[in-house]
């Protein structure tokens, strides 16, 4: 079956589907090439879906290439928001999956948002963008192309969810059952069980990138930075894992305030892309960052290729060092420490003495030759040059 609709529409009850399959679902596709936009409006609790109610040998496949968004918003008699992007259940009756039989989905360059509230649309918490938990049978999840997950994606112990050719974002949480019941700030470090809590494995390859937001330009109400909890947490060799960092403060960045991976095991090679954000009015980051257990795992094997910020490999920038750091407890932390343009390892002696001039002269003069560091400036990215102002 494929669909490409806009709909909206209102009934009774506090939930709302995009994509449902209720009971061992049918080989044919489910595809979406369009936008479907289902809000029930707030003075109405309602009851709104595409629902496709199935039963055949266990295989299925869910495609999205366009937009689904669903929302609800209640305001009456104390009802609880439902909202299901893509939900797959088994209803106990039907033909029973076979072994191998396994539900795919695919979120091909597509949006996939769910949004819940409470309160009448005032505010909105992250509703279950894919949701396979209850599903019959096992699920692989393929998130492709330029896309973005605005929501929660809840997986079992034997699903699959990989990231390939391209970037997806995700704002949202991945088994958002391990999250405390205080909230971000309530994690811990280095808490074994917790690192254990997830299910399933989420492998990064194949030119893909996974984007996780820290909640600084969220579709949702203060609800924190994205999570994984997964029980194996893999990145190829031309994986990228991305974390958006935007800190005005320096120092220790406290929990709860940044994106996190916690896994039973850790299998890393490939990219780490620090997305700092930060920088001041005066171009420059703070004197000092760090971020501990970025990656919390009970066993790691490997590191990263390369750790970039801004998708730059900041060795080539001589007031800069950032880096990945690797501690004993099979955790993977980011460091960043901002150089002082006369501590420059190297530097001439005339240029030295010009950098401290430069505190109060906007245009200080230097006679000897430019080094190589700063000749190739011209030649680097906006983002590495700009590492090159005087402190």
């Amino acid at each position: 079956m494929t669909f490409a609709a806009t709909a909206n529409a209102a009934a009774t009850q506090g939930r709302a589907e995009a994509v449902a399959a209720v009971g061992t679902v049918d080989p044919d596709d489910i595809t979406n090439i369009g936008d479907l936009d289902l809000a029930n409006p707030p003075e109405i609790e309602g009851a709104i879906h595409q629902r496709v109610d199935a039963a055949g040998d266990g295989s299925a496949t869910v495609n999205n290439s366009g937009a689904l968004s669903v929302t609800t918003a209640i305001t009456q008699d104390g009802g609880e928001a439902q909202a299901n992007g893509i939900l797959i259940v088994g209803n106990g009756t039907g033909i029973a999956p076979a072994a191998g039989d396994v539900v795919t989905i695919t979120n091909n360059g597509g949006t996939i948002t769910a949004r819940e509230s409470d309160d009448g649309g005032a505010t909105f918490r992250p509703g279950m963008a894919i949701d396979v938990a209850a599903a019959p049978n096992d699920a692989v999840i393929n998130l492709l192309g330029d896309g973005a997950i605005n929501g929660n994606i809840d997986i079992r112990a034997d699903d699959v969810i990989l990231v390939q050719d391209g970037e997806t974002s995700l704002d949202g949480i991945v088994n958002p059952e391990c999250m405390p019941a205080g909230g971000p700030t309530a994690l811990t470090f280095d808490d074994p069980a917790l690192s254990a809590c997830g299910q399933g494995t989420l492998t990064i390859n194949e030119g893909g990138t996974l984007f996780l937001l820290d909640g600084t330009d969220s579709v949702f109400d203060g609800e924190g930075p994205s999570y994984v909890f997964v029980d194996v947490f893999n990145v190829g060799d031309n994986g990228t894992l991305a974390l958006e960092l935007d800190r005005a403060d320096a120092g220790v960045q406290p929990i709860g305030s940044y994106p996190q991976v916690f896994a039973e095991v850790a299998n890393l090679d490939g990219t780490l892309d620090a997305r700092i954000g930060s920088i001041a009015a005066n171009g420059l980051f703070p004197d000092t960052l760090f971020f501990n257990n970025v990656i919390d795992a009970n066993q790691r094997n490997g590191q990263f290729d390369q750790c970039l910020v801004n998708g730059v490999d900041v060795d080539a920038a001589a007031l800069i060092e950032f880096g990945c750091i690797y501690d004993g407890q099979n955790n993977v932390d980011l460091g960043l420490t901002r150089i002082a343009f006369n501590a420059v390892e190297g530097l001439p002696a005339t240029r030295r003495q010009s950098a401290r001039r430069s505190r109060t002269s906007t245009r200080p003069t230097w006679t000897d030759p430019l080094p190589a560091w700063s000749r190739s400036c011209s030649r680097s990215t906006m983002l590495t040059c700009s590492m090159l102002s005087i402190s």
